[in-house]
Protein backbone atom coordinates (compact mmCIF):
# COMPACT_ATOMS: atom_id res chain seq x y z
CA UNK A 1 0.00 0.00 0.00
CA UNK A 2 1.38 3.22 -1.24
CA UNK A 3 0.69 7.00 0.81
CA UNK A 4 -0.87 10.06 -0.45
CA UNK A 5 -1.77 13.77 0.86
CA UNK A 6 -4.25 15.46 -0.10
CA UNK A 7 -3.26 19.50 -1.64
CA UNK A 8 -5.89 22.15 -2.62
CA UNK A 9 -3.56 23.85 -5.47
CA UNK A 10 -6.49 26.24 -6.06
CA UNK A 11 -5.85 29.91 -6.77
CA UNK A 12 -7.55 31.07 -3.58
CA UNK A 13 -4.57 29.22 -1.84
CA UNK A 14 -1.99 30.95 -4.11
CA UNK A 15 -3.77 34.28 -2.68
CA UNK A 16 -2.79 33.02 0.77
CA UNK A 17 0.57 32.41 0.12
CA UNK A 18 0.08 28.53 0.29
CA UNK A 19 2.74 27.45 -2.55
CA UNK A 20 1.17 24.27 -3.25
CA UNK A 21 4.37 23.52 -5.31
CA UNK A 22 6.32 23.65 -2.00
CA UNK A 23 4.01 21.56 -0.32
CA UNK A 24 4.98 18.61 -3.46
CA UNK A 25 8.44 18.90 -2.51
CA UNK A 26 7.71 18.26 1.38
CA UNK A 27 5.40 15.59 0.81
CA UNK A 28 8.52 13.59 -1.89
CA UNK A 29 10.96 14.38 1.21
CA UNK A 30 8.64 12.87 3.48
CA UNK A 31 8.23 9.73 1.21
CA UNK A 32 4.46 9.88 -0.25
CA UNK A 33 4.53 8.47 -3.39
CA UNK A 34 1.33 10.10 -4.59
CA UNK A 35 -0.54 13.50 -3.74
CA UNK A 36 -4.51 13.54 -4.09
CA UNK A 37 -5.92 16.77 -5.76
CA UNK A 38 -8.90 18.74 -4.49
CA UNK A 39 -10.22 20.52 -7.25
CA UNK A 40 -13.35 22.53 -7.68
CA UNK A 41 -12.71 23.83 -11.71
CA UNK A 42 -9.88 22.36 -13.45
CA UNK A 43 -9.70 25.27 -15.80
CA UNK A 44 -9.15 27.94 -13.00
CA UNK A 45 -5.54 26.32 -12.41
CA UNK A 46 -2.37 25.98 -14.01
CA UNK A 47 -2.52 21.81 -14.93
CA UNK A 48 0.78 21.71 -16.83
CA UNK A 49 2.93 23.06 -13.87
CA UNK A 50 0.97 20.69 -11.39
CA UNK A 51 2.37 17.76 -13.66
CA UNK A 52 5.20 19.22 -14.15
CA UNK A 53 5.84 19.78 -10.42
CA UNK A 54 4.36 16.63 -9.58
CA UNK A 55 7.00 14.68 -12.20
CA UNK A 56 9.46 16.42 -10.80
CA UNK A 57 9.37 15.31 -7.56
CA UNK A 58 8.38 11.84 -8.32
CA UNK A 59 4.40 11.91 -7.22
CA UNK A 60 1.86 9.71 -8.90
CA UNK A 61 -1.37 11.85 -8.70
CA UNK A 62 -3.76 8.92 -8.02
CA UNK A 63 -7.63 10.71 -7.51
CA UNK A 64 -8.83 13.39 -7.90
CA UNK A 65 -11.48 15.36 -5.73
CA UNK A 66 -14.22 16.93 -6.84
CA UNK A 67 -16.47 18.38 -3.60
CA UNK A 68 -15.15 21.69 -3.85
CA UNK A 69 -16.93 22.02 -7.13
CA UNK A 70 -20.29 21.29 -4.98
CA UNK A 71 -19.34 23.17 -1.62
CA UNK A 72 -17.94 26.41 -3.44
CA UNK A 73 -20.46 26.51 -6.44
CA UNK A 74 -23.27 24.41 -5.13
CA UNK A 75 -23.17 22.29 -8.64
CA UNK A 76 -25.17 18.88 -7.94
CA UNK A 77 -25.22 15.77 -9.77
CA UNK A 78 -28.88 15.08 -7.80
CA UNK A 79 -29.83 18.34 -8.46
CA UNK A 80 -33.77 18.94 -10.07
CA UNK A 81 -32.82 22.13 -11.24
CA UNK A 82 -31.59 20.88 -14.94
CA UNK A 83 -28.58 23.86 -15.70
CA UNK A 84 -27.19 23.38 -11.87
CA UNK A 85 -27.31 19.52 -12.86
CA UNK A 86 -25.63 20.09 -16.29
CA UNK A 87 -23.16 22.36 -14.51
CA UNK A 88 -22.54 19.43 -12.48
CA UNK A 89 -21.95 17.28 -15.46
CA UNK A 90 -19.94 19.33 -17.73
CA UNK A 91 -17.47 19.73 -14.62
CA UNK A 92 -17.47 16.10 -13.89
CA UNK A 93 -16.06 15.65 -17.19
CA UNK A 94 -13.48 18.03 -17.34
CA UNK A 95 -12.37 16.35 -14.11
CA UNK A 96 -12.39 13.28 -16.25
CA UNK A 97 -10.22 14.48 -18.66
CA UNK A 98 -7.92 15.86 -16.39
CA UNK A 99 -7.76 11.87 -14.40
CA UNK A 100 -7.44 10.78 -18.19
CA UNK A 101 -3.92 13.27 -18.17
CA UNK A 102 -2.51 12.47 -14.65
CA UNK A 103 -3.15 8.67 -14.68
CA UNK A 104 -5.76 9.14 -12.09
CA UNK A 105 -9.24 8.48 -10.77
CA UNK A 106 -11.84 11.00 -10.31
CA UNK A 107 -13.57 10.77 -6.44
CA UNK A 108 -17.66 11.09 -6.43
CA UNK A 109 -18.19 12.52 -3.16
CA UNK A 110 -20.47 15.80 -2.07
CA UNK A 111 -20.60 16.97 -5.84
CA UNK A 112 -23.52 14.41 -5.50
CA UNK A 113 -25.79 16.63 -3.72
CA UNK A 114 -27.81 17.13 -0.82
CA UNK A 115 -31.47 17.27 -0.50
CA UNK A 116 -32.06 19.46 2.96
CA UNK A 117 -35.73 18.86 4.09
CA UNK A 118 -36.64 15.77 2.24
CA UNK A 119 -36.55 12.25 4.24
CA UNK A 120 -35.42 9.47 2.62
CA UNK A 121 -37.78 7.59 0.76
CA UNK A 122 -39.84 10.97 0.06
CA UNK A 123 -41.08 11.88 -3.21
CA UNK A 124 -38.66 14.96 -3.92
CA UNK A 125 -35.99 12.31 -2.07
CA UNK A 126 -36.39 9.57 -4.76
CA UNK A 127 -36.45 12.66 -7.58
CA UNK A 128 -33.13 13.22 -7.53
CA UNK A 129 -31.81 9.97 -6.55
CA UNK A 130 -33.24 9.14 -9.94
CA UNK A 131 -31.75 12.73 -11.60
CA UNK A 132 -28.38 11.20 -9.55
CA UNK A 133 -28.49 7.70 -11.28
CA UNK A 134 -29.19 9.55 -14.55
CA UNK A 135 -26.08 11.15 -14.05
CA UNK A 136 -23.41 8.78 -13.21
CA UNK A 137 -24.99 6.52 -16.06
CA UNK A 138 -23.46 9.48 -18.30
CA UNK A 139 -20.70 9.98 -16.67
CA UNK A 140 -19.68 5.98 -16.63
CA UNK A 141 -20.58 5.82 -20.44
CA UNK A 142 -18.12 9.72 -20.65
CA UNK A 143 -15.59 8.04 -18.28
CA UNK A 144 -15.63 4.39 -20.03
CA UNK A 145 -14.39 5.80 -23.12
CA UNK A 146 -10.78 6.34 -21.90
CA UNK A 147 -11.11 3.54 -18.71
CA UNK A 148 -11.02 6.55 -16.18
CA UNK A 149 -12.36 5.60 -12.56
CA UNK A 150 -14.74 7.19 -10.99
CA UNK A 151 -14.90 6.36 -7.00
CA UNK A 152 -18.21 6.40 -5.24
CA UNK A 153 -16.98 7.83 -1.84
CA UNK A 154 -19.99 6.77 0.50
CA UNK A 155 -20.38 10.06 3.11
CA UNK A 156 -22.03 10.15 6.04
CA UNK A 157 -26.19 11.32 6.13
CA UNK A 158 -25.08 14.87 7.98
CA UNK A 159 -23.08 16.03 4.53
CA UNK A 160 -25.01 13.96 1.50
CA UNK A 161 -28.37 12.69 1.40
CA UNK A 162 -27.16 9.49 -0.54
CA UNK A 163 -25.27 6.84 -0.58
CA UNK A 164 -24.24 7.17 3.33
CA UNK A 165 -23.26 3.45 3.89
CA UNK A 166 -21.09 0.98 2.05
CA UNK A 167 -24.01 -1.16 1.35
CA UNK A 168 -26.06 1.92 -0.46
CA UNK A 169 -22.61 1.97 -2.62
CA UNK A 170 -22.51 -1.25 -3.33
CA UNK A 171 -26.06 -1.80 -4.18
CA UNK A 172 -25.74 1.03 -6.53
CA UNK A 173 -22.94 0.06 -8.41
CA UNK A 174 -24.26 -3.39 -9.44
CA UNK A 175 -27.24 -1.14 -11.15
CA UNK A 176 -24.36 0.14 -13.86
CA UNK A 177 -22.41 -2.10 -16.44
CA UNK A 178 -19.38 -0.35 -16.00
CA UNK A 179 -16.94 -2.17 -14.76
CA UNK A 180 -14.56 0.94 -13.66
CA UNK A 181 -17.41 2.15 -11.01
CA UNK A 182 -15.58 1.18 -7.55
CA UNK A 183 -15.53 2.75 -4.17
CA UNK A 184 -13.78 4.47 -1.71
CA UNK A 185 -14.05 4.43 1.77
CA UNK A 186 -13.45 6.86 4.16
CA UNK A 187 -12.64 5.98 8.01
CA UNK A 188 -13.88 8.96 9.10
CA UNK A 189 -17.48 8.84 7.39
CA UNK A 190 -17.79 5.21 8.25
CA UNK A 191 -16.93 5.73 12.10
CA UNK A 192 -20.42 7.25 12.18
CA UNK A 193 -22.03 4.86 9.42
CA UNK A 194 -21.18 1.56 9.86
CA UNK A 195 -21.65 -0.44 12.64
CA UNK A 196 -17.87 -1.65 12.42
CA UNK A 197 -15.04 -1.15 9.89
CA UNK A 198 -14.56 -4.60 8.73
CA UNK A 199 -17.35 -6.15 7.54
CA UNK A 200 -17.67 -3.24 4.92
CA UNK A 201 -14.06 -3.73 4.00
CA UNK A 202 -14.35 -7.27 3.54
CA UNK A 203 -17.96 -6.70 1.58
CA UNK A 204 -16.40 -3.98 -1.08
CA UNK A 205 -13.42 -6.43 -1.59
CA UNK A 206 -12.49 -6.05 -5.24
CA UNK A 207 -13.90 -2.72 -6.13
CA UNK A 208 -12.00 -0.76 -3.65
CA UNK A 209 -9.92 1.61 -5.59
CA UNK A 210 -9.03 3.97 -2.98
CA UNK A 211 -8.83 4.75 0.71
CA UNK A 212 -9.01 7.61 3.35
CA UNK A 213 -7.48 7.62 6.54
CA UNK A 214 -8.89 10.05 9.03
CA UNK A 215 -9.73 9.41 12.62
CA UNK A 216 -12.72 9.83 14.24
CA UNK A 217 -12.43 13.88 14.85
CA UNK A 218 -11.31 14.17 11.42
CA UNK A 219 -7.64 14.51 12.02
CA UNK A 220 -4.54 12.33 11.57
CA UNK A 221 -4.33 8.65 12.53
CA UNK A 222 -4.20 8.69 16.29
CA UNK A 223 -5.72 11.80 17.46
CA UNK A 224 -8.59 10.27 18.00
CA UNK A 225 -10.31 6.37 18.57
CA UNK A 226 -10.31 4.40 15.18
CA UNK A 227 -8.28 1.35 15.61
CA UNK A 228 -5.47 2.06 12.32
CA UNK A 229 -4.23 -1.02 12.32
CA UNK A 230 -7.11 -3.17 12.86
CA UNK A 231 -8.18 -1.21 9.53
CA UNK A 232 -4.64 -1.79 8.04
CA UNK A 233 -4.64 -5.93 8.90
CA UNK A 234 -8.77 -5.68 6.99
CA UNK A 235 -6.90 -3.90 4.00
CA UNK A 236 -3.92 -6.35 3.62
CA UNK A 237 -6.51 -9.41 4.21
CA UNK A 238 -8.83 -8.93 1.12
CA UNK A 239 -5.21 -8.17 -0.90
CA UNK A 240 -5.73 -4.55 -0.99
CA UNK A 241 -3.03 -2.48 -2.83
CA UNK A 242 -3.85 0.82 -3.72
CA UNK A 243 -3.38 4.24 -2.05
CA UNK A 244 -3.93 5.28 1.87
CA UNK A 245 -4.69 9.26 1.33
CA UNK A 246 -4.64 11.54 3.90
CA UNK A 247 -7.46 13.77 3.87
CA UNK A 248 -8.07 15.02 7.11
CA UNK A 249 -8.05 19.00 9.42
CA UNK A 250 -5.26 20.51 8.62
CA UNK A 251 -4.72 21.65 12.41
CA UNK A 252 -2.09 23.09 13.39
CA UNK A 253 -1.11 23.25 9.75
CA UNK A 254 -0.40 21.24 6.54
CA UNK A 255 3.50 20.42 7.28
CA UNK A 256 2.92 18.91 10.81
CA UNK A 257 0.03 17.03 9.68
CA UNK A 258 1.62 15.70 6.71
CA UNK A 259 4.37 14.83 8.74
CA UNK A 260 2.17 13.22 11.80
CA UNK A 261 -0.01 11.12 9.27
CA UNK A 262 2.99 9.60 7.17
CA UNK A 263 4.23 8.53 10.78
CA UNK A 264 1.47 7.20 12.18
CA UNK A 265 -0.18 5.44 9.25
CA UNK A 266 3.40 4.14 8.73
CA UNK A 267 3.47 2.88 12.07
CA UNK A 268 -0.19 0.91 11.59
CA UNK A 269 1.17 -0.45 8.44
CA UNK A 270 4.39 -1.53 9.73
CA UNK A 271 2.72 -3.02 12.73
CA UNK A 272 1.13 -5.30 10.86
CA UNK A 273 3.71 -6.39 8.83
CA UNK A 274 5.74 -7.55 11.86
CA UNK A 275 2.38 -9.26 13.00
CA UNK A 276 2.89 -11.06 10.31
CA UNK A 277 6.04 -11.82 10.57
CA UNK A 278 5.71 -13.04 13.87
CA UNK A 279 3.00 -15.46 13.05
CA UNK A 280 5.47 -16.72 10.25
CA UNK A 281 8.40 -17.19 12.34
CA UNK A 282 6.05 -18.82 14.87
CA UNK A 283 5.11 -21.84 12.51
CA UNK A 284 7.97 -22.57 11.10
Amino acid sequence: MKLSFVVLPSQKEVDRGQDWSRKFSLLSSLGYSGVELAIGNPESIDIDAIETAARRCGLEVPAIGTGLAFIEEGLSLSSLDEEIREKALKRMVDHIDLARRLNGQVIIGLVRGKVDGAPIGSRRWKNSFDKLTESIDRLCDYASKSNTILAIEPINRYETSFLNKTDDVLSFISRFKYSGLKVLLDTFHMNIEEGDFSTPVAKARGLISHIHFADSNRRYPGEGHIDFKRIAKDLKDIGYRGYISGEITLEPGFDECAKEFMANTKECLKSEELQDSAIYQKRI
